[in-house]
């Protein structure tokens, strides 16, 4: 089984943003392997990781700004075991059946296939993220609120390519541009400088040229 991963670097430095804890629709943006800055993989105690960068959008989807920075979207990481250690050093894929990655990726649209997981096809999916607060502490050791995904779950709503089409029918209404003449004939009827008689023949004169 094979699992293919953007080799896109993404991802910012300095206070990590909090925002208030609940359920907001994500968009998936990239997924790439846990490495460090050699390209080398960074490894959990039970073998290799990759991270799952979703922005995050408020309920009308549209995107959610970082209030450590109002000029970034909100852009949160899952950190996902994507290959097990084996004792021989040798690794397993983690794409199993019933494991946590595999439900992650099902909510994201993915169908369980042994042919692997193309995480490129999976890019732009909307899903259900689950926010919660965990504490981080500092380089100087100050400790501070954070937000974190705490779940992902399938997107139940309708996603931005399916409803943006739709309102910005409704929302487009045809005007009609009177014309200029019309108008002048309907103020001086309304200054009482034409009779509703003369408005009327007027009005059918102009509907004949």
């Amino acid at each position: 089984m094979k699992l293919q991963v953007s080799e896109k670097v993404a991802g910012s430095f300095g206070k990590r943003p909090k925002i208030k804890k609940g359920y907001y629709p994500g968009k998936l943006m990239q997924v790439k392997p846990r490495q460090d800055k050699d390209g080398n993989w960074v490894e959990s105690k039970f073998g290799r990781q990759i991270i799952l960068l979703f922005q995050v959008l408020d309920q009308n989807m549209k995107p959610i700004k970082n209030p450590e920075n109002q000029e970034e979207d909100l852009v949160l990481g899952q950190v996902l075991n994507s290959e097990y250690r084996q004792e021989d050093g040798t690794y397993r894929t983690a794409v199993t059946a019933n494991s946590r990655i595999t439900k992650v990726f099902e909510a994201i649209g993915w169908k369980f296939s042994t042919d692997g997981v193309d995480t490129d096809s999976l890019i732009g999916s909307v899903v259900e993220l689950n926010i919660d607060d965990y504490e981080v502490t500092d380089n100087d050791g100050t400790k501070y609120k954070a937000s974190s995904i705490k779940d992902i779950n399938k997107w139940e709503g309708e996603t931005p390519t399916q409803s943006q089409p739709e309102l910005k029918k409704e929302s487009v209404k045809e005007e009609k541009v009177e014309n200029p003449k019309v108008q002048q004939l309907r103020k001086l009827h309304a200054d009482g400088m034409l009779s509703e008689e003369g408005l009327k023949k007027a009005l059918e004169q102009l509907e004949n040229e």
